[in-house]
C-alpha cells in the first residue's frame, strides 16, 4: 500500500512538472484602455445603447445613458474603433493604445434619416512649385466629411494620369501620394475625396508644378591628371573623365583634343566617359569634354593638358 501511494505521489509530481514546463507563466506589460463618448452629428447629443467594437477584436461594450464607454485590458497598438446603432450610420476612428494608459476615442454618429452628405472639397494640394524630370515628389491634401465618415483620396494630373483611390482615412487627416514627373512643362494636380458610402467630393483647386530639365554635371576628374607628364615610352593612352546627369538622362560627350589651345574636335556623341588617343614624345596636348543630355542641356568642362617626355637618351 505504501509502495502504491509513493508511486501515485511521484506520478502527480511528474505530471505537474510537465504541465508547468509546457505552459510557462509570462510577464506582460501593463494593459491599456480606450474610453470615449458617442454623440449625434446634429446637436452633439449623447447616444445611449450604441455598440462599440474594435479591430483587432477585443471586448464589445455598449454606451451608457451619457453615451460613454470604456474598453479595458488592451494590448498596445493601433485599433479601429467602430460605433453602431440602428437608425444611425456606423462610424469609426483610428487610435493608438499605449501600455498603462487610457486613450480617448470620441465618435460621432449620423442619423440614417438624414441623407448621407458628400465630403467637402479637398484643400488645395501641397507640393513643390518647381520639380525636375525623373524625380519623385510627395503631394498632399486633406478633406473633411460633414458626417464624420472615413474618406479616401485620389490625385489627377493634367498629363492624363489619375492615381487610384487611397485607403480610407479619418475625416480631416492629411493624405499623401508620391509621383514621378517624366515630362517638362507646367503640370496641374487636383485631388478628390470619397466617403465610405461611395459619395465623392468636388475636385480641389489645382496646384501648378513646373517641371524642368537639369544639365549634366561639369566634366571633372580627368585622367591623366591636369598638367601631368607621361613617361616617354607611352605612345597611346586612354583618357578618362567623370560626369553624371542628375535627372538620370542618357549623357553624350564630345571630346576636343590636340596640340593647340583651344583643342579641335576629335570625336562626338560618345556614350562612355573614356577615349583612346595617340601622341608623340616631347609634346604638350590639350583636351576638354562637352557633355549634353537627351534633352539638349549641355555642360562644358575646362581645358586640361598633359605632356609627354622625351625618349630616353635624347
Amino acid at each position: 500500500m505504501k509502495r502504491e501511494l509513493g508511486i501515485a505521489i511521484l506520478a502527480c509530481i511528474i505530471f505537474a512538472g510537465c504541465s508547468k514546463d509546457e505552459n510557462p507563466v509570462s510577464t506582460t506589460e501593463a494593459a491599456g484602455a480606450i474610453a470615449g463618448n458617442v454623440t449625434t452629428a446634429s446637436g452633439q447629443l449623447p447616444v445611449a445603447g450604441a455598440t462599440i467594437t474594435t479591430e483587432p477584436a477585443s471586448a464589445s461594450v455598449t454606451t451608457d445613458a451619457n453615451g460613454a464607454y470604456t474598453i479595458a485590458n488592451l494590448e498596445h497598438g493601433v485599433y479601429i474603433v467602430t460605433a453602431s446603432k440602428s437608425s444611425f450610420h456606423n462610424s469609426s476612428v483610428s487610435i493608438r493604445v499605449s501600455s498603462g494608459a487610457t486613450t480617448t476615442a470620441n465618435i460621432v454618429l449620423a442619423d440614417t434619416s438624414v441623407p448621407n452628405r458628400a465630403p467637402y472639397k479637398p484643400a488645395l494640394p501641397t507640393g513643390p512649385s518647381i520639380g525636375y524630370r525623373n524625380n519623385y515628389y510627395q503631394i498632399s491634401t486633406l478633406a473633411t466629411d460633414p458626417d464624420s465618415d472615413y474618406v479616401c483620396y485620389r490625385f489627377a494630373f493634367s498629363n492624363g494620369d489619375t492615381l487610384g483611390w487611397s485607403t480610407y482615412y479619418p475625416s480631416g487627416m492629411v493624405n499623401y501620394c508620391t509621383y514621378t514627373f517624366v515630362s517638362m512643362g507646367t503640370i496641374t494636380v487636383r485631388a478628390q475625396a470619397r466617403d465610405e458610402h461611395g459619395v465623392c467630393s468636388p475636385w480641389s483647386d489645382s496646384l501648378l508644378i513646373t517641371i524642368v530639365n537639369r544639365p549634366p554635371s561639369v566634366p571633372s576628374s580627368p585622367y591623366p591628371t591636369n598638367g601631368s607628364v607621361l613617361p616617354y615610352y607611352y605612345y597611346n593612352y586612354t583618357l578618362y573623365w567623370s560626369c553624371y546627369d542628375p535627372d538620370w538622362d542618357q549623357v553624350y560627350f564630345d571630346i576636343y583634343y590636340g596640340t593647340t589651345n583651344p583643342p579641335p574636335l576629335l570625336a562626338d556623341s560618345l556614350t562612355s566617359s573614356n577615349w583612346y588617343v595617340t601622341f608623340a614624345a616631347s609634346t604638350t596636348y590639350y583636351w576638354k569634354i562637352v557633355a549634353y543630355d537627351s534633352c539638349g542641356a549641355t555642360a562644358t568642362g575646362p581645358v586640361w593638358s598633359f605632356s609627354t617626355s622625351s625618349p630616353k637618351g635624347k
